[in-house]
């Protein structure tokens, strides 16, 4: 265990209190907690609401999203030493646009749909997905019509879909960063940045890696082939750019192609301190290392500052490195105290001591 102290300062100046709540939810029957089913949870919820949902056997079911919430799992993938090897499972997610600035971490999630379907909002706004495993993503645009800022960080998505497509609002602005990819299919526009990803279509039992790409941004992605059984997809994509790419034992090459392409990297050994197989299931990914070794013809040479680095380990630009060995955990609270006397309109400061369980546990 490590032990993490917290101290938090409160400005009281006004007799009331305004916080959000947290929300704890386990239909584990060895994990007590609030509610045992999550919409129940989400539904109760106000907007700005933290909701925890524990590990368990048993999935979560289908849950539909409208309004601005954090819903944090236990985690994707866990050690037989932490929750007994269970994960937080959910069947299916819906989120609509009036769910602004909604977070989804740390969850293991068959299928995530984002809809505007029957709706005048178009617009997602300030959404972060991150640290999941997600076995496919649907966008659903209305009238062609889709917008907002979505960020998708640290994930490993199969299969990533967007649905009767024409282009993408100007304004909008997805962003797939740092995560392991299967396969993107339909994506129109420039608002889409897929930046520091690892592609791997076998994720998605899959041969490509990109399908009916047009007009995109790549930069400082590494599509892995694995023995030439697969591809970049490179002649499905058109009007898109591709900067600082690097491609490995893929069955064609950034060469190809109606696109512009800048210093990519062809057929080169990424050289990841280590592989299991061609990880292309999430045990095998759990225990891969993804960081590269020294001489490894990603490093320094991606494009966004100096020192930026090809694939998922890069921290420069404001990126954030993954590592999908390591799980988000709950802080266990040990104690609390308040550590100074109040007086009317002073601070008061409370000192929080917790166990935070490290993933090599």
């Amino acid at each position: 265990m490590r032990s993490l102290n917290l101290l938090f300062i409160f400005f009281i100046t006004i007799p009331t209190i305004f916080a959000q709540e947290i929300h704890t939810v386990s239909n584990n029957p060895n994990i007590p907690a609030t509610f045992d089913n999550l919409q129940d949870a989400i539904n109760q919820a106000k907007s700005g609401d933290y909701i925890y949902a524990h590990p368990s056997s048993t999935t979560y079911g289908e849950i539909e999203i409208t309004k601005s919430i954090k819903l944090i799992g236990g985690g994707y993938f866990n050690n037989a030493n932490q929750y007994d090897g269970l994960a937080s499972k959910i069947t299916e997610i819906r989120i609509s646009p009036d769910a602004d600035q909604t977070t989804i971490a740390n969850c293991f999630i068959d299928n995530m749909y984002f809809e505007a379907l029957g709706s005048s909002n178009t617009d997602f706004t300030a959404l972060i997905i991150e640290h999941n495993y997600i076995g496919r993503i649907d966008f659903y645009p209305i009238n062609s019509n889709f917008g907002g800022d979505l960020l998708f960080q640290n994930n490993i998505i199969t299969n990533t879909v967007f649905n009767n497509w024409s282009s993408i609002s100007p304004s909008a602005e997805f962003r797939f960063s740092t995560n392991i990819l299967g396969r993107i299919a339909n994506a129109k526009g420039s608002s889409i940045l897929i930046k520091n990803n690892i592609f791997n279509p076998v994720l998605a039992l899959n041969t490509t890696a990109l399908e009916n790409i047009n007009g995109v941004f790549l930069a400082n992605n590494i599509f892995y082939g694995y023995e030439e059984r697969n591809s970049i997809g490179i002649n499905n994509t058109t009007g898109s750019h591709f900067y600082n790419n690097l491609c490995y034992q893929t069955k064609d090459s950034f060469n190809n192609g109606d696109n512009l392409q800048t210093d990519n990297i062809n057929d080169s050994n990424p050289l990841f301190l280590v592989q299991k197989n061609s990880f292309s299931n999430l045990s095998d990914i759990i225990a891969s290392n993804f960081r590269l070794q020294s001489g490894s013809p990603a490093l320094g040479t991606g494009t966004g500052s100096e020192t930026a680095n090809i694939g998922i380990a890069d921290s420069s630009d404001g990126n954030a490195p993954f590592d999908p060995a390591q799980n988000y955990a709950f802080p266990r609270v040990n104690s609390v105290q308040i550590t100074t006397p109040l007086i009317s309109n002073d601070q008061l400061e409370i000192t929080i001591e917790a166990n935070y369980p490290s993933y090599t546990e």
